[in-house]
């Protein structure tokens, strides 16, 4: 089972790597999100963050190694780095979320103390 998003018309151009770009970025972001998340959150001492981040980005290049024995799809560096940007992406998202709910508990931490 192979998925492609429009069968019919092979993509090529600005286009088709913008949309490529887009795709894998967007697909990679959870996985940075949630590892930064699990960071933090591990119950045992947790991997240092950027031994996480390389594992996801080899995670992606290791996709993209595999892709070479799969018809019809093709392999791409970009595409590979396209995932460690969303990697980067999701973490990035991640930390200002963390941020944001710790600064709004130490605001309630002060007003109960007050």
């Amino acid at each position: 089972v192979f998925l492609d998003v429009n069968p019919f018309q092979p993509h090529s151009g600005r286009a088709s790597l913008a949309f490529d770009a887009t795709l894998n970025l967007v697909l990679f972001m959870p996985i940075g999100f949630g590892l930064w998340i699990h960071h933090y959150r591990a119950p045992i001492e947790p991997l240092s963050l950027n031994r996480l981040l390389a594992g996801a980005a080899l995670y992606g290049v290791v996709l993209q190694a595999l892709q070479l024995f799969l018809p019809r799809r093709v392999a791409s560096l970009s595409d590979a780095v396209w995932n460690g940007i969303g990697l980067l992406a999701g973490a990035a998202v991640a930390w200002l979320f963390w941020k944001a709910w710790h600064e709004i508990r130490q605001a309630r931490a002060r007003r109960t103390v007050t």
